[in-house]
């Protein structure tokens, strides 16, 4: 028995089928991935390992402030500063970590689209191939 995911990918494939321009003959082939062409075509995202640079220096400097403050708050015998300075230590990454997640939720959405795609795409050329095989028989 077919999955109804299958079911709904087979059934948007057909209609991809038939929405296809009626010059178009063949198979729908992805380019292969060259660095340098991808980075001026913007199909290689930059701004993902930017955002994890981001993350890991922003944990670093929240867990470095927070240890800054919490020494402040020892050394002058201020237990707010000290509380303070703990807190910093353990909710900055948290923090950190949440700013980042929002910003890079958007990449990993691209992506999934992406392979969405690409299996529409195969499933399209695989009922192409099909549909040509039944046609010429």
């Amino acid at each position: 028995m077919r999955s109804p995911a299958l079911t709904l990918l087979s059934v948007t494939a057909v209609v991809a089928l038939f929405l296809q321009p009626a010059h178009h003959h063949g198979r729908i082939r992805r380019k292969t991935f060259e660095p340098v062409e991808a980075m001026f075509d913007f199909r290689w995202m930059l701004s993902p390992w930017l955002i994890r640079v981001v993350f890991v220096l922003g944990c670093l400097g929240s867990i470095a402030g927070g240890a800054y403050v919490l020494g402040v708050g020892l050394r002058d015998n201020d237990a707010v500063e000290a509380v303070s300075g703990i807190g910093v230590i353990l909710l900055g990454p948290v923090v950190v970590r949440l700013v980042c997640e929002s910003y890079i939720i958007w990449f990993r959405i691209n992506e999934t689209l992406n392979d969405m795609y690409a299996t529409l795409n195969d499933a399209y050329s695989v009922l192409y191939d099909r549909f040509v095989e039944e046609d010429t028989e």
